[in-house]
């Protein structure tokens, strides 16, 4: 028995290219807080190879890629505990807090 997911956004970029592909990705995944999960449905070699890698890399849950129809879609989770280069945009860390934030920072790891 396999545990469905149950995203909370979905982004369709199998009618975009590259680079825009994964500008997408990134500007939705900003928009999203952590725990929150997003289904990304995509086609073509490029995004299909690189998008879920690089989220990877960056330290995004990455999961359950397979092919749906004519795209493959996955999931990918935003940590609970975000890392520094995965902060929303314009916030900064300085020894372990957010700008603005009077409390200290869970560790970098999970």
């Amino acid at each position: 028995m396999t545990t469905q997911i149950s995203p909370d956004a979905v982004i369709d970029i199998t009618g975009d290219i590259c680079p825009m592909t994964f500008v997408k990705v990134k500007l939705q995944l900003e928009r999203m807080t952590p725990g929150q999960t997003l289904e990304i449905r995509l086609t073509g070699q490029e995004p299909l190879e690189n998008i879920p890698s690089t989220l990877h890399r960056q330290g995004f849950l990455v999961n359950d890629l397979r092919p749906w129809g004519d795209y493959f879609t996955f999931y990918v989770q935003i940590p609970v505990h975000r890392q520094e280069h995965m902060m929303p945009s314009g916030q900064k860390k300085i020894k372990g807090q957010t700008l603005g934030d009077e409390s200290p920072s869970p560790p970098l790891y999970f």
